[in-house]
């Protein structure tokens, strides 16, 4: 473990979270609207919870055509529906903490 090293990806994060304006992701209703089509064209969603309240996701990639989907969506917009959905399920994740 190196604490410099810690400290500087840290810091690199917060930077690309400020640059890409990651903390509002989840009130941008554009971006919400783009990433409820995508999941339906990746074939993933948040099915119930575990035992301990913890959103379970499935992802039906054996049905997945990635060929398909980059006809019709940018890399841009999928790794942006992706990162939508990662910042929405750590909110679920908290909150199912604090139970």
């Amino acid at each position: 473990f190196c604490e410099e090293n810690t400290l500087n990806r840290i810091k690199k994060l917060l930077t690309w979270r400020s640059d890409n304006n990651i903390d509002n992701i989840l009130n941008d209703p554009v971006i919400k609207k783009n990433h409820d089509t995508i999941s339906r064209r990746l074939l993933y969603r948040t099915h119930k919870v575990d035992r301990w309240g913890r959103p379970c996701t499935i992802f039906n990639v054996g049905h997945l055509d990635l060929r398909h989907i980059m006809k019709h969506y940018t890399a841009q917009e999928i790794l942006t529906a992706h990162i939508y959905y990662n910042e929405y399920m750590e909110k679920q994740i908290g909150r199912a903490s604090c139970r």
